[in-house]
Parts: C-alpha cells; sequence; structure tokens
C-alpha cells in the first residue's frame, strides 16, 4: 500500500470515527472503513509520508471532501426534506401498519392528509425552499398568512405542522422557525372566548329550540350545560350509553338518577358522567321515552355538529343575541362557572369535567366570570329571553309529568318549575 491510498484511508477513518460518536453510535477511532484497526503510524512512516508535498495536499484535500459530506447528511438528518420523500408512501404505511394507524383517529388522519398534500403542492408550485423543511415550511406559513389571515387560516398552519411532525417524528425538535411564525400569527389575532351561558340563558334557548321544533337539540345543550360535556361527546351518544334511574349499571349511588357512558372523549376512552340535575334529567328521560326507547346503535339525538351548530346559532339569532360569543364550548364552561359560584370544590369540577390539566379548568372559571360582566341586554333582548324562559318551565314541567317524576320547587335550569 502506498503512502498516498495510507493517508486517505487514514483521514477517512479518523473522521468518520469522530462522525459516529458525536452521534453516539460507535467509539472514537473503533475500526477503519474496511477492518482494519484504527490504530496510529509508526512515526518513522509518518515523517516519511509528510515529506511529499503532494500527498500532504491530497490529505488536506480528502479531508475537506468528507468534512463537507459529512456536514451534508448531518444537515440531512436535521431537518432536510428528502429529495425521494412522496406523501403517498408515509400514509401507506400508516394505513398498512395498525398500531400507526390507531395512533389517531380517522378524521383527524383526514385533515393532516388534506394539509400535507396543500403543502407539498404549494412547495412545487410556489418554489419554496426544498432543501430544508422548517424553511419550506415557514415560508408556507407567511404565504397563507398573506393569502388569508383568518383564524382558520391559522389553524390549517397549525394541522400542517402537526401533520409534518406526526409523518417525521425527528423534526419535532427542528422546527423553531415554524413554530415561532405560527406563535406571532396567534398574537396578531384577536382573542374570542366562547361566552358562558347562565342558567337563564340556557332555559332561554331550550325554550327557543323547542319552539323551533327542533327538540334534541334543546335536550343536547340542556345535558351538555348540566354534565359539562363537549359538543362531540354529546352528539355521540347512543341509547345504550345512558342509564336512567333504576339502572343497575348505575349501582347503589345516592343522587345518581341519571348516568352517561362517553366512550370516545378527547381525554381518553370510556369515562363517566353522573347527570344530578333534576331539569336536566326530566328533559333527558321523556326525550328517550317518546323517541328512542330501546337499545337501538342509532344515534340518541340524530344531529351532526354542523347541523347543531347550525340550529344553535338560528336560536342565538332568534333571542337577539348574535352579537355574543355563543358556541357549542359555551355550555360546558356555563355549567362548570354555574357549579363553582354555587360553592362546588374545585376538584369536583374538574373531575366532572374531565379536563386533562388543572390550568384549563382555572382558565375557563377566570375568563368566564371576567366575560359575565360584559352581559347587558337591550329591553328587547329581556322581552325575549323571559318568554322563552317560561316556555322552557312549561316543557319542563311537562317532561316531568310524563315520566312520573315529581317537578322539582325552585326555578333554574338546575332546579326549575313551581
Amino acid at each position: 500500500m502506498s503512502y498516498r491510498e495510507l493517508h486517505v484511508q487514514l483521514s477517512e477513518s479518523l473522521i468518520w470515527s469522530t462522525a459516529l460518536q458525536q452521534s453516539g453510535r460507535c467509539n472514537a477511532l473503533s475500526k477503519l472503513n474496511h477492518g482494519t484497526p484504527a490504530i496510529f503510524l509508526p512515526m518513522t512512516m509518518r515523517r516519511k509520508s509528510w515529506q511529499y508535498t503532494k500527498e500532504k495536499r491530497l490529505v488536506s484535500r480528502s479531508f475537506r471532501s468528507i468534512r463537507g459530506d459529512a456536514s451534508s447528511r448531518r444537515r440531512q438528518a436535521n431537518g432536510n426534506l428528502p429529495t425521494d420523500h412522496k406523501m403517498g408512501l408515509n400514509w401507506d404505511l400508516y394505513r398498512s401498519i395498525p398500531l400507526l394507524a390507531d395512533t389517531i383517529k380517522p378524521k383527524t388522519k383526514k385533515v393532516y392528509e388534506k394539509a400535507l398534500v396543500a403543502f407539498y403542492s404549494c412547495v412545487e408550485t410556489r418554489g419554496l425552499c426544498s432543501s430544508s423543511v422548517d424553511r419550506a415550511l415557514v415560508e408556507y406559513i407567511q404565504a397563507m398568512h398573506d393569502d388569508d389571515c383568518s383564524p382558520g387560516s391559522c389553524q390549517s398552519a397549525v394541522n400542517t405542522l402537526a401533520a409534518l411532525v406526526h409523518t417525521m417524528p425527528h423534526l419535532r425538535p427542528r422546527l423553531p422557525w415554524s413554530r415561532t411564525a405560527l406563535k406571532g400569527w396567534g398574537k396578531k389575532l384577536s382573542p374570542r372566548s366562547a361566552l358562558p351561558l347562565t342558567k337563564r340563558l340556557v332555559l332561554a334557548l331550550v325554550g327557543t329550540l323547542d319552539l323551533m321544533h327542533k327538540r334534541g337539540a334543546a335536550v343536547c345543550l340542556a345535558l351538555s350545560w348540566a354534565g359539562y360535556l363537549r359538543a362531540a361527546e354529546a352528539l355521540g351518544l347512543r341509547r345504550s350509553d345512558v342509564a336512567l334511574s333504576g339502572d343497575p349499571r348505575l349501582g347503589d349511588v345516592s343522587g345518581v338518577a341519571v348516568g352517561v357512558l362517553i366512550k370516545e372523549a378527547k381525554t381518553g376512552p370510556s369515562q363517566f358522567v353522573a347527570i344530578r340535575d333534576p331539569a336536566a334529567r326530566h328533559l333527558l328521560e321523556s326525550f328517550i321515552q317518546s323517541t328512542a326507547p330501546g337499545w337501538g346503535s342509532a344515534k340518541l339525538f340524530g344531529l351532526t355538529y354542523s347541523k347543531y351548530l347550525d340550529v344553535l346559532k338560528k336560536a342565538v339569532a332568534n333571542l337577539g343575541l348574535k352579537h355574543f360569543n355563543i358556541t357549542t364550548l359555551s355550555a360546558r364552561i356555563g355549567g362548570a362557572l354555574y357549579d363553582y359560584l354555587q360553592g362546588h370544590s374545585f376538584g369536583t369540577i374538574a373531575i366532572t369535567g374531565r379536563w386533562a390539566s388543572a390550568q384549563s379548568v382555572q382558565r375557563y372559571l377566570t375568563n368566564g366570570r371576567a366575560l359575565l360582566m360584559t352581559l347587558k341586554f337591550s329591553a328587547d333582548q329581556e322581552r325575549r329571553i323571559a318568554r322563552a324562559v317560561n316556555l322552557a318551565e312549561v316543557l319542563i314541567m311537562a317532561s316531568a309529568r310524563s315520566v312520573n317524576m315529581t317537578p322539582p320547587k325552585c326555578k333554574g335550569i338546575r332546579c326549575s318549575s313551581k
């Protein structure tokens, strides 16, 4: 072996051993590329070898080329867009391996797939930076902001980042520019929290929905308020998920007249909610007896989220409260805030609402009380609300009679009718 070949082999082995040591894959100077132990040459051989200037230049040139190859590999490992990457290959992997597909819900998978298709098509059509995922994504976020800076467009950008992290987990800590851009976009949006529903507003909406012949939506709203249910949880209930009074599945627990099983919730599967509010129990039991007395597998209320939101917005408009931000989340926040003001403990509210963290409960309660300070109704709005409340009280009394129950003595959604 000539000195030139020996120096080139030694330089390659030293650089690759150092690179492997930095990456944690093996110890430095473990072995040469061809299996030769990485040892230093004898002093005499090294002195003779470095006498030739051409060999020195060649070795330094080989050092630079190998160092450049190693740095390019590190850049690709740190978040470059792979040139042979096809979005469909990742999704084929998720579809073919059930364990990977089970980590996200089918609806979330469709959202991620739509976001990735839009991102990669924009990279190709607009000529975004294709050497770095972070650079391409931050340019894509800026382009989306320039086209449409609405909250919906911001959510689409968030979905794109989440989809990339989900399909390529090694990118999670390597997207600083994109996360900073999304943070800046979020600060430009004016925050508008959902208005919590007081018991009077719940009664007014229940009466208005019943007047619109939307009994299912009215019962769903009352149930969501009494049990702090999310809209998707309430709309996904089936008859078999509800245990009425006297059902052996409730056990020997006093004060629990109706129990609700939530099979799939945001914070985990198989969650139980006890409905102790008399008015909500009357409405629910009467609705089940009249529409779904059996144990069918169909949805209890027969509503999709879009239809439920649409009829709720119409009821809000009929009351003249369209300028208030009343959404499907308002019932959940309003029920928790009402119980908190009635003296229920923070822990009881957190367990009933099944929040993942105490910080979320605290934010809902503190922001909810602040938003209630902004409530101010005109004379016309007061008349509409009072009329709708009377209709709701009549409905609750009729529901109580239909299920052979004694109507509660005090007013309100928690304990309504005379």
